[in-house]
């Protein structure tokens, strides 16, 4: 069951769990609107909107704690043993336990977590953009200037003093090319629009956002990159359409699916090109 959020603010140390339970328009809820209001407004009632686990979501997570919040490691993740033999089941089953509400992730991953960590420790300027001093799981409330919608965003860190976040992301491939491709996939240009939107609105002055990308396998390279004007531009026009949207569908009471009606559908552009000049033979 959802709660009301505290005031307009930032809060730093929130845990998840408080964070999901707060009833705010987050990221992860708007950008439904992509698909239909309808689904918007589920994960909008949804305590379990970000929880969609899974072995890349959970590894992405340790990684994280592990670099920004390395104290807290051993009481939130467990590596789960390979085991072979009789007793071996007793021993899962005393396992799990033992660790019950942390992450699990097989054993062999700990060794690719330490290498992320080394990787982004061996970079100057990875290593100084995540090991420096900030705020760490900085949550944020405050009200669209536009809408007078309630709105929430949770920042990985944030560095105050120099109007500057951090967002960690893990990842198959960090070159600039495919990275691209991901922040259009996941939409993290809209999201760094709507953290900077937030902090704005709460009076900080916001430099910008960097991502601190790094591949889960060997090498494990790292880079760290920064959404262009353009990209936060777009980023910003589409976050304000769906808190358009999101008003429309608050004040009329009313949040419609994908229709009632017969939809028709039509070939991509590319499909149509790749036929238009085809000659059937004959015969």
């Amino acid at each position: 069951m959802k709660i009301p959020p505290p005031a307009p603010g930032i809060y730093p140390n929130t845990p998840m769990e408080v964070y999901k339970s707060w009833e705010a328009f987050n990221h992860s809820a708007l950008k439904l609107f992509a698909r239909s209001p309808e689904h918007a407004h589920g994960a909008l009632d949804d305590t379990d909107e970000e929880d969609d686990s899974s072995v890349d979501k959970d590894f992405g997570t340790a990684c994280h704690i592990y670099i920004l919040e390395r104290e807290s490691f051993p009481s939130r993740v467990a590596f789960k043993p390979k085991l072979v033999g009789e007793g071996r089941n007793k021993a899962y089953a005393k396992f799990d336990e033992e660790n019950a509400g942390k992450i699990i992730l097989p054993e062999d991953r700990k060794a690719d977590i330490l290498g992320v960590y080394n990787a982004i420790r061996s970079n100057s300027e990875c290593r100084k953009l995540a090991l420096n001093k900030g705020d760490t799981e900085v949550c944020l409330v405050w009200k669209c200037p536009h809408t007078g919608l309630t709105c929430k965003g949770r920042i990985d860190r944030l560095y105050g003093q120099f109007g500057l976040f951090l967002d960690l992301k893990t990842t198959a491939n960090a070159s600039a090319e495919e990275f691209t491709r991901s922040v259009l996939k996941w939409g993290y240009h809209s999201q760094f629009a709507h953290y900077c939107d937030g902090l704005e609105a709460l009076g900080l002055p916001v430099a910008s956002g960097r991502l601190l990308v790094a591949e889960k396998t060997k090498p494990y390279g790292c880079a760290i990159y920064r959404l262009s004007d353009e990209f936060l531009r777009i980023g910003r026009l589409q976050v304000r359409q769906w808190l358009g949207d999101a008003k429309r569908c608050v004040d009329a009471g009313k949040w419609p699916g994908y229709g009632e009606c017969v939809h028709e559908l039509h070939p991509p552009n590319w499909l149509e090109k790749q036929w238009a000049n085809f000659e059937g033979s004959e015969g």
